[in-house]
């Protein structure tokens, strides 16, 4: 099984103006403020972003993901796990028959349970359909990450926990400044240690 990022966050749980707070940096007065190592900055919140989702197994900010698979589950009752929750919404499940032409699978085939990692479950009475020989032959679309607000959405990051952005601006100073062995212990304790209770684990 694979997961692919289609359509990836729009933003990042934490910003430049934060990354600037965080570091005591004394950005210029332009609008909006700038930093000569803004560039820098910016990839290191990327980078801080990235591995603290890989921490926790989550996704934070909303962003469209696909399961791939190369056939149907043959356990039962039949499910795909939805990783990197929260969930907002599952798109689709399409597979592709035996003539490597993509179907649809109609969602009355199947439900979505409450788990911390929701499970795509299909109903007892559907019949797995037979799929091409593919590495990609059935693909579970679905959105994740942490809600946005508003109508149409608009604030992407009002909803994710203040632990994680704490985590994510640590992860973005072990990356700029210059520290000790002993400091930059002390300081992936505390991102650890603010990260465990969103740490997710599968089996």
């Amino acid at each position: 099984m694979n997961i692919i990022v289609v359509t990836p966050p729009e933003t990042y749980p934490v910003d430049l103006a934060d990354v600037y707070l965080h570091l005591r940096l004394d950005p210029d007065d332009d609008s909006p403020p700038t930093h000569p190592d803004d560039a820098m900055l910016l990839r290191n919140i990327a980078t801080a972003t990235s591995e603290a989702e890989q921490m926790t197994k989550r996704a934070f900010v909303e962003q469209t993901l696909r399961i791939v698979l190369p056939c149907f589950p043959h356990r039962c009752p039949a499910y795909v796990e939805l990783l990197r929750p929260p969930l907002i919404g599952v798109q689709s499940v399409r597979y592709y028959d035996v003539n490597n032409t993509l179907q649809t699978v109609s969602p009355s085939n199947y439900f979505v349970t409450d788990d911390l990692v929701p499970r795509l479950q299909f109903v007892e009475s559907f019949a797995t359909p037979c799929t091409y020989r593919r590495d990609d032959a059935v693909r579970v679309d679905y959105v994740a990450g942490y809600p946005p607000v508003g109508s149409p959405p608009e604030d992407y990051v009002a909803n994710i926990p203040s632990q994680i952005k704490d985590a994510i601006l640590l992860g973005a100073q072990l990356l700029y400044d210059q520290l000790s062995p002993e400091q930059r212990k002390a300081i992936e304790d505390a991102r650890a240690s603010l990260l465990r209770s969103y740490t997710v684990h599968t089996f």
